[in-house]
């Protein structure tokens, strides 16, 4: 091996290596030096301090210093949880059953479109085995400041369910390991519902701002609701109805039939009487008429999901079984108990029970008639499909539908009404009488023969509030349908005098006054063969057969013309052509019917001033009176006339015993 030759720089690296180590060895030595005092320092003891001759130092005793660590003191026990979250303990005669929060199925959040609050949904898992068919839904805000529990009794299309009616229970509402309420419910319907609620929604909404919203009608009682007296207040109890009628079949005017209840107008028109509207929200309960999907948990989607659904028999594929509650409901009657608690409150409880109640009423028809009815089981059942169209979201929860169902029921309705529009017989094409036949015949006016115009009134003020809540589609219908109120109003050939008669005949009818044979060709007829009729020859019909009246000279006895004569009996009708025109309807109405539209010859103002002789001449003539508001409001001109005579006239004769009720005070 060769020797390396000298390298400068390769020597002068190296040395500067060899002190750096130098270096480094000196640091090691006295790191080693100092680990070494440090384990002398812990390992030797420290000399004991010596003590003072007479135990002081300069007369003072020393501090005492207690170097000793206290032993830690252990922790107490954390207490066992005896539950998380809501739960529900039912105390039934079939013995207890409990429901909770934890374990429950989340469906998903509701959010307040205002911005208000957010409400989760859980669905309890029923125990069919204790409580058929009773559900527990547990709705806590998100923020936690508000809780709730609704309990529900029925779900439909679960074929181990057999409709049954609860008795009296107790329920117990915890949270956690406190109790927080105890509810008495004296019995419980099926498909009906109660909540307990740690705090009610508050009002968040004026009546004013309300009212200039266009949500509502405009109401406004400062001149005709001076005489009308406050109704009574309500109150709400567990599977009470808040001063509303269970039996709602009951005819006649009362403060839960309209557009809005009494109770709504009246804080419409005061604002005086707001627990009696939130009271009745909560009623809606009440009503069996809470049917869920069991799979999604809302309201059945009856356009999409089940559109032949029905509970009347053989009236649909499937069949939903129903039994008696403690309201026995009649969508003619109905109340609109929950869409004022919603425009008050944001409450989605009440926003759910206006789609519940725009279900029940097409449930309870035949699916090949849904959308056909009229008059006022035609004009209710869609204001509660419009009130659920208003309410509800675009985008909703599973738990809940969305507004595009409840708007293609409208749309249902719309096709019918665009039929009848469409429809050339003087019934529709003159007289606008959607709600002609009529069931309860008399003499005067024979079953099939005659209209109720005061229940096409309440059809009008419906189409006018679809408008007026943005439904724009509903112009065309709206002003076709008013036409009739114009026409009974605007003095051209009506007897406005008497606007609304509670029925009108819109045919031509007398009634045999004894038996016939089927060889008689002289019918004896009743004294409504007098007055105005066609000229002869014309036709009659009397049950299935039809006459030919050929003299009529003798009044009370009709020479006929028979081509299959059968005998008819005492009382039978002959009915014969359709009136043409509203003149033509007048004169025999007049002629023929003057205790419904009485003739005051000497009347100067030419029967143009309503007539108020009574008190009940108030009832059918509000009808008209609002439906002609909404409409003006809605843009109609056709109608200004008509509303600003018939308000005038209203205003004039306004009295202690004569003023429309607060439902009715419609500007």
């Amino acid at each position: 091996m060769t020797k390396p030759s000298d390298d400068p720089q390769l020597e002068q690296r190296v040395a500067a290596l060899e002190q750096h180590a130098g270096a480094t060895d000196a640091a090691i030595a006295d790191l080693d030096a100092r680990v070494l005092a440090l384990e002398n320092a812990v390992t030797t003891p420290t000399p004991p301090t010596p003590e003072p001759p007479d135990g002081t130092w300069g007369g003072i005793a020393p501090p005492l210093v207690d170097n000793t660590l206290p032993e830690p003191e252990p922790p107490e026990p954390e207490p066992e949880p005896e539950g998380e979250g809501l739960a529900v303990v039912i105390r039934a005669a079939s013995g207890e059953t409990v429901y909770e929060e934890a374990g429950s199925e989340n469906l998903g959040d509701y959010v307040d479109p205002d911005g208000a609050f957010v409400q989760h949904c859980y669905r309890a898992p029923r125990q069919d085995d204790a409580l058929p068919g009773l559900t527990v839904w547990f709705r806590p805000d998100a923020d936690g400041s508000r809780q709730e529990v609704v309990v529900e009794l029925g779900v439909p299309l679960v074929a181990s369910l057999t409709p049954a009616n609860l008795g009296a229970y107790e329920a117990e509402i915890w949270d956690g390991d406190e109790l927080v309420a105890t509810v008495q419910v004296p019995s419980h319907p099926w498909y009906a519902r109660w909540r307990w609620q740690s705090a009610p929604r508050p009002v968040r909404v004026s009546r004013e701002t309300l009212i200039a919203s266009g949500k509502v009608p405009h109401y406004d009682g400062t001149v005709l609701g001076q005489f009308i007296a406050d109704l009574a207040p309500q109150t709400y109890t567990t599977m009470g109805f808040s001063g509303m009628v269970t039996g709602m079949g009951w005819t006649g005017d009362r403060p839960d039939i309209g557009i809005l209840t009494g109770w709504s107008a009246q804080w419409l028109c005061k604002g005086n009487n707001t627990e009696t509207v939130i009271a009745q929200g909560e009623a809606s309960g009440t009503i069996s008429m809470h049917l869920r999907d069991p799979v999604t948990g809302a309201p059945l989607d009856l356009v999409n999901d089940y559109p032949k659904i029905t509970s009347y028999p053989n009236g649909g594929d499937p069949i939903v079984p129903m039994t008696k509650g403690i309201v026995t409901y009649d969508s003619g009657h109905s109340p609109a108990c929950s869409y004022l608690p919603w425009l008050l409150t944001g409450d989605v409880y009440y926003l759910e029970a206006l789609q519940f109640q725009a279900n029940i009423e097409i449930i309870g028809e035949p699916a090949s008639g849904r959308y056909t009815w009229a008059g006022r089981y035609g004009a209710w059942p869609l204001r509660n499909k419009l009130y659920a169209a208003v309410a509800s979201p675009t985008d909703p929860p599973r738990w809940l539908l969305a507004q595009s169902v409840f708007h293609a029921h409208m749309e249902g309705v719309r096709s019918e009404m665009l039929k009848d529009m469409a429809n050339e017989d003087p019934i529709l094409s003159v007289f606008r009488a959607r709600q002609f036949g009529g069931s309860q015949g008399t003499p005067a006016h024979p079953s099939g023969t005659y209209a109720v115009f005061w229940q096409c009134a309440m059809e009008s003020l419906v189409y006018g509030l679809c408008v007026q809540l943005g439904f724009d589609e509903w112009s065309e219908p709206l002003v076709w349908k008013i036409d009739s109120e114009v026409q009974r109003t605007n003095g051209e050939a009506w007897p406005r005098a008497t606007p609304v008669p509670y029925n009108t005949g819109l045919v031509y009818t007398c009634n045999l006054t004894a038996a016939i044979t089927a060889t008689d060709t002289f019918i004896p007829v009743d004294h409504y063969a007098g007055g105005p009729w066609p000229v002869e020859p014309f036709s009659v019909k009397c049950q299935n057969e039809v006459m030919t009246v050929v003299d009529k000279g003798d009044g009370a006895l009709w020479q006929v013309q028979r081509t299959a004569p059968v005998a008819h009996a005492a009382g039978q009708a002959l009915v014969g052509p359709t009136y043409l025109s509203w003149l033509e309807c007048a004169m025999r109405t007049v002629a023929m019917h003057p205790d419904e539209v009485p003739f005051a010859p000497d009347d100067p103002t030419g029967m143009a001033e309503l007539y108020n002789e009574t008190s009940g001449s108030v009832g059918y003539a509000q009808y008209a009176r609002a439906a002609l508001a909404v409409a003006v409001r809605c843009g109609v001109a056709e109608a200004a006339s008509s509303y600003a005579w018939i308000d005038d006239e209203f205003t004039k004769h306004n009295r202690s015993s004569w003023h429309p009720a607060w439902g009715w005070c419609i500007t």
